[in-house]
């Protein structure tokens, strides 16, 4: 997985949009070990630029389909500008195809080195990184993309017409593996004597079937393999989720005395807390994952609202009605209805607004001050 990931840092590093250029600080031409952190920052500063990029080139279009007077000057610029955004495009094709090859990598890294699991991914890769490139274009949510991408390939994998389904890597490989003398297609002198055998002589015919029996056993457990490892992947991603989101239930040590961990829990989360983007973008994904068939923006505030959160704004509506925390029912009910009124007044207030948002994550970012 090392591999690549520097091949991700290096087809960032070094890109020139909007009069800057994107040095990423641990990038191979700098460090050969660079690090996840400054990866992450250099690709934040890039879709800045990008952003940055568009809109600039949105105008410089309009300009050129507006201009009645072309000029050798603009013509000159105009070659440039298109020389340059082809090397751009050639870029982009590359980063591209790294990024497949990185989410592919980080899903081998799920299965322990030497195994059968392993060998079947490598089986797959094609079929993977087509199911990448579908989930990374058709995706409405960025923060989403691997838990879809899991989610895709565990349905393929449990179903029998699926591109992933164990027939596709167990049948060519039992094909593979009739060999002489079992093998009718040789029609050889000793495959006959092998089936006159299984006539006349019951331990060979007993030997050879304890032996197909094993096989089959064997190979029903690998099948069972390939599902367990799609479900576990998905299972544990959710859960690293909510671990993530709050680090307080993945202690081990505090499941034992839920009465006294409720009031310890309580009194932490009572006083007022920042709440960052990765947060918001990690509450979605859970409610996306974990709850489907609810609301996925009502969920996520759900899931944030165990904490007692600062609020991007005055709910002053909220506030006018003057109504006392009791009324909205339990401690850990009483800052959803609270925080979910205040959305509902913002969507009634700033609806035009609220439309034009992209994703549910935004939408949770104009109610909570982040960080």
């Amino acid at each position: 997985m090392a591999k690549h990931f520097t091949d991700l840092v290096d087809s960032v590093g070094g890109l020139s949009l909007a009069d800057r250029t994107i040095e990423l600080t641990g990038s191979t031409s700098h460090c050969p070990n660079p690090t996840p952190q400054a990866f992450v920052e250099a690709i934040r500063t890039l879709i800045r630029s990008l952003e940055a990029t568009s809109a600039l080139a949105q105008k410089v279009e309009t300009l050129v389909r507006s201009t009645h007077t072309p000029s050798g000057e603009g013509i000159v610029e105009l070659s440039s500008l298109r020389r340059r955004a082809t090397a751009l495009s050639r870029i982009t094709e590359t980063f591209s195809d790294a990024t497949e090859r990185y989410i592919i990598a980080y899903i081998a890294s799920l299965a322990g080195p030497g195994t059968l699991v392993q060998k079947m991914l490598s089986h797959f890769t094609e079929t993977l990184k087509s199911i990448t490139r579908d989930i990374i274009n058709n995706t409405s949510d960025d923060s989403n993309v691997l838990r879809e991408t899991l989610e895709m390939c565990y349905g393929q994998a449990l179903h029998t017409s699926g591109s992933l389904h164990s027939d596709n890597y167990f049948i060519p490989l039992g094909e593979a593996r009739l060999e002489w003398p079992y093998d009718p297609d040789f029609e050889s002198e000793d495959y006959y004597e092998h089936e006159n055998r299984l006539d006349i002589d019951d331990n060979y015919a007993e030997a050879f079937r304890v032996r197909c029996e094993r096989e089959s056993k064997k190979e029903e457990q690998q099948r069972e393999e390939w599902i367990r490892f799609w479900a576990q992947a998905l299972t544990q991603l959710i859960q690293a989720g909510l671990h993530d989101l709050y680090p307080e239930f993945a202690d081990p040590a505090a499941m034992g005395s839920w009465t006294k961990r409720v009031g310890f829990l309580r009194s932490g989360w009572s006083t007022e807390h920042t709440t960052t983007q990765l947060d918001i973008q990690r509450a979605v994904g859970m409610a996306r994952a974990c709850f489907k068939s609810f609301n996925a923006p009502d969920v996520a505030l759900l899931l944030l609202s165990f904490k007692n959160r600062k609020l991007r704004a005055p709910a002053t509506k909220v506030q006018e009605r003057q109504r006392s925390l009791n009324d909205y029912g339990p401690d850990e009910v009483q800052p959803y209805m609270k925080i979910a009124e205040t959305l509902e007044s913002k969507v009634r207030d700033d609806l035009k607004v609220l439309k034009l948002l992209p994703s549910d994550s935004q939408l949770l970012e104009e109610v909570f001050e982040c960080s």
